[in-house]
């Protein structure tokens, strides 16, 4: 629960309410359109787990890995989501795969991470 500023200015707040919403809601959108586009599932794994929404971060970012096994992006989302969730050893699974199937920017990461 956040706290207005002083005075009772609950704009900043509510600003950033809207707009998680909005990226949200963007991405669901285009996840109706597309339900197994990896990117897209990465993409929105990747707000809940800023939110801290971990449980749901891991649940999609689950689907995207099952819909795109390649996606470095997918592995390492989910790594991170596990670690959240203190699931040491999923985490060390996910960086694993990601390290040996993933294609991308983060299969070097995923490899670092392994060490």
């Amino acid at each position: 629960e956040s706290e207005a500023a002083p005075g009772g200015n609950y704009e900043p707040v509510v600003q950033a309410a809207v707009a998680c919403c909005a990226k949200a809601e963007k991405l669901l959108a285009r996840l109706v359109e597309q339900p197994a586009d990896a990117e897209t599932l990465v993409a929105l794994a990747g707000h809940y787990l800023e939110k801290g929404n971990n449980q749901q971060a891991a649940r999609i970012a689950l689907q995207a890995v099952e819909a795109d096994p390649a996606s470095s992006a997918g592995w390492i989302t989910l790594g991170a989501a596990r670690d959240a969730l203190r699931d040491r050893k999923g985490a060390r699974e996910a960086y694993r795969r990601c390290a040996d199937l993933g294609n991308g920017r983060y299969a070097l990461e995923c490899k670092k991470l392994l060490r």
